[in-house]
């Protein structure tokens, strides 16, 4: 059996983040895209027998839940279509989403049987209050069992905490990855937080870990939208995940039907357009609130694609935090392993938002 004190999960629109210890290899990060076949039982135990036990990897990812075969990530880009992708607000309990989580799990242990102290997860700030005990019912003191090719795994999670998305970053700017307090600096003060997902952008201006209210920011102009109006300005029919992975890949172009484009300036101008965007959101929300503030974090998977467009915008300290894109997932592991020794970790202090 192999047993985790806490793993911290970021169930994005572009990429699913997972920290599962203290490690510098103890990181996970994969195409946040499934596709399924449905079979009948008789089918999955039969084709099972012939997937062999070593063939389970990152990029090929399948694993067989509730009689339906998920591929997940790399091998699911594959599709013809490149996959499907969720982008509904609130997605955590969906079946194709917990798969991503299981076959995630099954990544980093061999062990047929897997126990979880805490998992953590994230929440839109400003859908934390309504569906927080949803997710924790979803996945607290619950088992889940299912195939990855033909051997059988069961994952039983003890605990949940739900998270709203950003302070997790938060909680990885003040705790290191043993759960102890290394930077005092956000535990007093005002600080403004950008968190720029595949999705969605959300943000907040807050003093310690509590959201000040009326200064909460949410659109829905993540970096998904960047390459989907790069693709309208190529006018061609390519999937834009696909765009996506070429342009961070730092490739300048994009082969597609018969013919190569190039990417790299349209893409460029579609991010600045994004930062852009932000700026005139957050001036807008936060007002004079935000004169206050001594710095804003900048977190999430496009932070470091955008931070420097923001950088020369805000009149201001703007931090792209280290790693950016496991910002959320780091903070959601250590606040499981703070929850672990000694409850720091209160949920009370979201209340608020």
């Amino acid at each position: 059996m192999k047993f985790f004190d806490s793993i911290g999960v970021d169930l994005g629109y572009s990429f699913v983040k997972m920290v599962y210890g203290n490690n510098e290899g103890d990181y996970l990060l994969y195409p946040s895209v499934y596709y399924v076949t449905y079979k009948s039982d008789d089918d999955f135990n039969y084709t099972s027998n012939f997937l062999p036990r070593n063939k389970y990897r990152k990029d090929k990812m399948i694993i067989d839940h509730n009689n339906v075969r998920y591929y997940i990530g790399e091998i699911a880009e594959k599709e013809e279509r490149g996959g499907n992708k969720d982008f509904s607000e609130i997605k955590f309990d969906k079946p194709h989403e917990i798969a991503k989580l299981l076959a995630g799990i099954a990544l980093i242990s061999d062990d047929d049987l897997i126990q979880i102290e805490q998992l953590v997860l994230g929440l839109d700030i400003s859908k934390y209050n309504t569906y927080k005990d949803q997710l924790i019912n979803t996945f607290a003191d619950k088992k889940f069992e299912f195939f990855k090719h033909r051997k059988k795994i069961e994952i039983k999670i003890n605990n949940a905490i739900a998270v709203p998305q950003g302070i997790g970053a938060y909680w990885d700017q003040v705790f290191d990855l043993n759960g102890k307090i290394v930077n005092e600096r956000f535990l007093s003060g005002r600080y403004g937080l950008i968190d720029i997902g595949g999705r969605t952008v959300d943000g907040f201006i807050a003093d310690e870990s509590e959201p000040l209210r009326g200064t909460k920011i949410g659109f829905t102009s993540g970096l998904s939208e960047v390459f989907k109006e790069a693709v309208n300005e190529l006018e061609i029919d390519i999937p834009f995940n696909i765009l996506e992975k070429k342009y961070i890949e730092g490739q300048e172009s994009v082969f597609w039907i018969d013919r190569e484009y190039n990417i790299r300036e349209i893409c460029e101008n579609a991010i600045k357009r994004l930062a852009e965007r932000i700026y005139t959101e957050v001036r807008y929300v936060w007002d004079r609130k935000i004169d206050r503030a001594k710095s804003i974090l900048l977190c999430g998977g496009g932070a470091k694609l955008v931070g420097n467009h923001l950088v020369d915008l805000f009149n201001k300290e703007v931090i792209v935090v280290t790693n950016p894109q496991f910002s959320n997932a780091r903070g959601y592991y250590k606040a499981g392993l703070v929850n672990n020794k000694n409850g720091y970790y209160e949920e009370d202090s979201f209340q608020t938002i």
